[in-house]
């Protein structure tokens, strides 16, 4: 799929789960770790716009997009290094509810443990390409058992994990 001309690398499937979890949750801050080309940053961005929600999206990678969209900022980080891309002190300022997409592919144990003692109850939680991680994930939620809930709302919502997130849209509890 494209937006605006740009790859964004949603499945039909996947593109919908986010407009219906973006309109339902109202997130008033989006972190995405994994911009890429920004596409996906400036899709959401738009989203939040038709919605009329006013949310701010936060879109960290090695390079930062030169896109431009009023509800977008763009974060030069290494998820490897995830605390100096975001202070915490930072982030116990920024309005939930949250939805923390992690789609770099590296270090997601850390960037799972340097964002959860910030999330709140029911903030939102998606590892794309999840099939991949599936052994760093599972260390993670031993570590934290009970505080996340896979929402099958979302990721069956199209028939069992139909979607880039296999049982990897979690709901914090």
């Amino acid at each position: 799929m494209q937006w605006k001309g740009m790859p964004l690398f949603k499945t039909v499937f996947d593109s919908n789960i986010y407009s219906k979890l973006i309109f339902e949750l109202q997130p008033k801050t989006i972190f995405e770790i994994g911009s890429g080309s920004g596409a996906s940053a400036i899709w959401m961005g738009d989203l939040l716009e038709s919605y009329a929600l006013p949310a701010k999206i936060y879109s960290m990678d090695l390079t930062s997009p030169t896109l431009i969209h009023p509800r977008v900022e763009f974060v030069f980080g290494d998820s490897r290094q995830i605390e100096a891309a975001f202070d915490a002190g930072c982030l116990a300022h920024t309005p939930h509810p949250w939805l923390l997409i992690e789609d770099a592919h590296v270090n997601v144990v850390g960037v799972l443990d340097f964002f959860h003692p910030h999330l709140a109850r029911d903030d939102y939680v998606i590892v794309e390409d999840s099939a991949e991680k599936r052994d760093e994930l599972l260390r993670f939620f031993e570590q934290k058992d009970g505080l996340y809930e896979v929402d099958t709302h979302y990721t069956d919502f199209f028939g069992r994990n139909v979607t880039c997130a296999v049982d990897s849209i979690f709901v914090r509890r």
